[in-house]
């Protein structure tokens, strides 16, 4: 059972795999159909199979061979990994639901953030509303507006006096303390910086220089999540 969560999970990594690329772009999710973005060849179906397809190819386009990102697997093994979790964890079906829901949103934005090192706000504004809803209705938590008004105000005005923090990093702690409180926020804050830290001399020998900190965020968020 736990093979068939990974797979949805593997899947569903795949689309938003392709949310997360097409949208900033201002580009249908619909139409036209997956294609290679170097020679324009569309895809046939073994490709698009979460995992395998890549794998076969070796991390290459079957057409032009263009390397592909890495960030394409590790989307879809970090999807079906944490989708078993969400079913293995959650005791509830409003849990389920929920957990889900925070890791579509949250694989979704981290991958916008390495892709682009930004996000699309319409997309964030209706999952954060999404998760809101889920959140108070479902879940039957208190949304703490005054922790998320408190945050909004000191980062806002901290990221654009420093400009350490992007808009889509404050946008989602934002959201974090709206959903989970202060104390909690404070707590996602601290793992965040230390996987960060953790990291970096991988990314200093990479000459990556600007750092993509919402999948930091997303990991300190879902381990926290799931240790409560």
């Amino acid at each position: 059972m736990l093979m068939l969560y990974f797979l949805v999970g593997t899947i569903i990594g795949s689309f938003l795999t392709l949310v997360a690329w097409r949208v900033p772009r201002h580009e249908s999710i619909i139409a036209p159909r997956s294609h290679c973005d170097n020679c324009q060849h569309y895809l046939d179906t073994i490709d698009l199979i979460p995992i395998l397809g890549f794998s076969l190819n070796k991390g290459r386009c079957r057409y032009c061979k263009e390397k592909l990102s890495p960030v394409l697997l590790l989307g879809e093994i970090v999807a079906g990994s944490l989708s078993v979790s969400c079913f293995y964890f959650s005791s509830t079906k409003s849990q389920l639901i929920f957990s889900l829901s925070l890791l579509a949103f949250c694989l979704c934005f981290s991958l916008m953030d390495l892709f682009y090192h930004a996000i699309h706000f319409p997309t964030f504004l209706i999952f954060a509303i999404y998760l809101s809803g889920i959140s108070f209705f479902c879940s039957h938590s208190t949304l703490n507006w005054k922790s998320a008004l408190f945050t909004a105000s000191i980062f806002y005005l901290f990221s654009s006096l420093t400009h350490s923090f992007g808009c889509g990093d404050v946008d989602l702690l934002v959201l974090c303390a709206l959903l989970f409180g202060s104390w909690r926020l404070g707590q996602i804050i601290v793992l965040a910086c230390s996987l960060c830290l953790l990291t970096y001399p991988i990314l200093y020998y990479h000459k990556i220089h600007q750092i993509a900190f919402i999948p930091y965020l997303s990991m300190a968020l879902f381990i926290l999540y799931f240790w409560h």
